[in-house]
């Protein structure tokens, strides 16, 4: 007898039937959103469920129909990336992988919302500067996975070992957004999040720069927490991402859209 865990999840006949009804066309990216948005929301149930791939294939259309909106599409790119993972291999799309993934729809939404231009748009050559991260981390292989990871992304990737050197970062270059971790040397002092992300906003041209802060401590707190540790606007405090592709969308998803 067929146990319950191993039943299709019966929200992937609806997901399917959309799919089909859709095939060939280009599809608009609010209505891409909104059903993501309701694929995250819903647990995927039962060993035998079609929603990951289901959640795979409408970020794959959400990337094409975003054609033309180059940030926008990175931030689409990443979130496939994602989900692809998490379809492949659930184990690492955990409760911070999906709030990851729900923070990325959420912030496109958003910016589709703000930017109501006729479909579809026309590809639009990039002469944009390239973004500039500042990352301060506990080792300095840990800065060269960052460094690395965020270069062949395009990015400009300073580090620093410690806090002092983050201070000189900070004090001297115009980020797009500052990445640490809870526990960066200070001679025998250890900053806590909070401590950590106040110094940031300390010096007034960082004073909204997006901070990514990563807690790799026992029990850390997922990305979207309550209590004392709450981050604040244009903060973001969580655990160590457990992949490459949920540390690229959580960049990707704190970096300006235009």
């Amino acid at each position: 007898m067929q146990s319950i865990d191993s039943l299709s999840d019966p929200y992937d006949d609806v997901a399917a039937e959309s799919a089909a009804a859709d095939v060939g066309e280009r599809r608009d990216p609010q209505a891409l959103l909104s059903t993501l948005w309701a694929m995250l929301a819903r647990p995927a149930a039962g060993s035998a469920s079609t929603l990951a791939a289901h959640r795979q294939h409408t970020a794959d259309e959400l990337v094409a129909a975003l054609r033309g909106v180059p940030a926008q599409q990175d931030v689409a790119v990443a979130l496939a990336d994602l989900l692809t993972l998490g379809g492949g291999d659930p184990e690492r799309f955990g409760h911070p992988a999906r709030q990851a993934c729900v923070e990325a729809v959420e912030r496109l939404m958003l910016a589709q919302a703000a930017d109501p231009v006729a479909q579809p748009r026309v590809e639009r050559p990039r002469h944009t500067l390239p973004p500039i991260v500042l990352a301060a981390l506990p080792s300095p292989s840990a800065g060269r996975r960052v460094q690395t990871i965020l270069g062949r992304l395009g990015m400009e990737v300073h580090v620093a070992d410690d806090l002092l050197g983050l201070d000189a970062l900070l004090a001297e270059t115009p980020a797009d957004l500052v990445i640490t971790e809870v526990g960066l040397p200070e001679g025998e002092a250890v900053p806590g999040a909070v401590t950590l992300c106040d110094r940031v906003r300390e010096y007034p041209m960082h004073r909204r720069t997006p901070v990514l802060c990563l807690d790799n401590s026992p029990g850390a707190m997922t990305v979207r927490t309550t209590g004392p540790l709450q981050p604040r606007p244009g903060i973001r405090i969580g655990p160590r991402p457990v992949s490459r592709a949920e540390f690229v969308l959580r960049v990707r998803v704190l970096l300006p859209l235009e």
